[in-house]
C-alpha cells in the first residue's frame, strides 16, 4: 500500500503542472536534470528495493533525499526549494541588493535570527558574523559566519587538519596555521533565487574579515558544509571552493507527533524527563560535505 507522503508530494507536482518521471520512490525530472528520492519514514519493509533505488542514484547525480519528517514538519518551505530547484522562481540580482552587516548590532541580529527560523531546514543557530541582502528594504537573502580559530595546515596537503599529536612532527617550513571561518548558514526567500547572491556576500564577508583580521601574519579560509539531503554542493565548487571531504551520516530521533529532529543526546534527555520511546522513530540522514576556501595573505 502506497504511502500517504507518497501521494501527497505526487498531489503537489501534478497541482504545480511539473512534468515527472517515476521509479519507486524516485520522482525524475528530465527538464532539469535533477531527482528527488523520497524517503518515508519509519522506513520499514523494503530494504532490498530501497537498497536497489540508492545503487539506482549513484550516478552522481543532482539528487535531492526528501524524508518525511520535513514533508511533514514544514511543508510550505519544503515545496517553495523545491520549485525553486525546478525554476520556478522569481529572480533578483545581487547587484542591486544592498548589502547589511556589523558587529554588535541586536537589530540585525534578530531580523536574520528570524529569517532563518522561518527559511532554513535546521532554523537559526549560535553565530558571530550576520550578513543579509536587502532589496527594496525588504530583506531577500541572509548568511551567518562563526569566530576564526586557529587551524592548522600541512602544505603538503592543504586541504586535510593535521591532528594536535601530529603537528610536532612536521617539518616547519611545511606548516601554516590559518584564521579559519565556518560559513554556518545561508537562506533566501522561498519563490526567490536571488542571483549571484551567495558570491555577493561571501565577497563582503572576505572583505570585512582580511581587511580587518585579528592576525595580520596569518592566511584566511573559509570552511563550510553542503548538506547530502539537498544536494551535491556543486554551488560551493562555482564560488571557488575545493570539496575537502566526506562527513559521516548522522542518527536523529523524529517526534512522530511534531517531526521535529532530536540528537542522540538530546533524545536521551527527553526519555530521562519523562518522554515516551514509543512517540519517536531513529533515521540516519545523507551526511555532508566539507569544502574549504583559502586565500592568501
Amino acid at each position: 500500500m502506497e504511502s500517504t507522503f507518497i501521494n501527497s508530494f505526487r498531489s503537489f507536482l501534478d497541482s504545480s503542472y511539473i512534468q515527472f518521471n517515476e521509479y519507486g520512490n524516485s520522482f525524475f525530472f528530465p527538464d532539469n536534470n535533477f531527482i528527488i528520492h523520497l524517503v518515508p519514514a519509519p522506513k520499514m519493509g523494503c530494504k532490498d528495493e530501497c537498497e536497489e533505488e540508492e545503487r539506482y542514484l549513484q550516478g552522481g547525480d543532482d539528487v535531492l533525499y526528501l524524508y518525511e519528517d520535513r514533508w511533514w514538519g514544514a511543508r510550505a518551505m519544503v515545496q517553495e526549494r523545491i520549485l525553486t530547484r525546478l525554476e520556478r522562481f522569481t529572480s533578483i540580482f545581487a547587484r542591486k541588493c544592498k548589502v547589511l552587516s556589523g558587529l554588535n548590532n541586536p537589530v540585525l541580529a534578530e531580523k536574520v535570527a528570524n529569517f532563518l527560523k522561518e527559511n532554513h531546514s535546521y532554523s537559526s543557530t549560535k553565530c558571530r558574523y550576520r550578513f543579509a541582502l536587502e532589496y527594496e528594504d525588504k530583506i531577500v537573502a541572509v548568511a551567518t559566519f562563526s569566530e576564526p580559530r586557529p587551524m592548522v595546515r600541512n602544505l603538503e596537503q592543504p586541504l586535510s587538519n593535521v591532528p594536535k599529536e601530529n603537528v610536532e612532527h612536521l617539518d616547519s617550513s611545511n606548516v601554516v596555521i590559518f584564521d579559519s571561518y565556518e560559513w554556518i548558514r545561508y537562506a533566501s526567500l522561498p519563490g526567490v533565487r536571488v542571483v549571484g547572491g551567495m558570491g555577493r556576500i561571501l565577497s563582503a564577508f572576505i572583505e570585512e574579515r582580511v581587511l580587518r583580521k585579528d592576525n595580520p601574519l596569518r592566511p584566511v579560509e573559509v570552511m563550510t558544509y553542503s548538506d547530502n539531503e539537498w544536494g551535491n554542493g556543486g554551488v560551493y565548487l562555482k564560488l571557488g571552493f575545493k570539496y575537502a571531504s566526506d562527513r559521516e551520516p548522522v542518527e536523529h530521533y523524529v517526534n512522530k507527533e511534531s517531526n521535529i529532529r532530536y540528537s542522540i543526546k538530546e533524545y536521551s534527555k527527553l526519555i530521562a524527563e519523562g518522554a515516551l520511546e514509543r512517540d519517536f522513530y531513529r533515521i540516519k540522514n545523507k551526511g555532508s560535505r566539507k569544502f574549504l576556501l583559502q586565500l592568501p595573505l
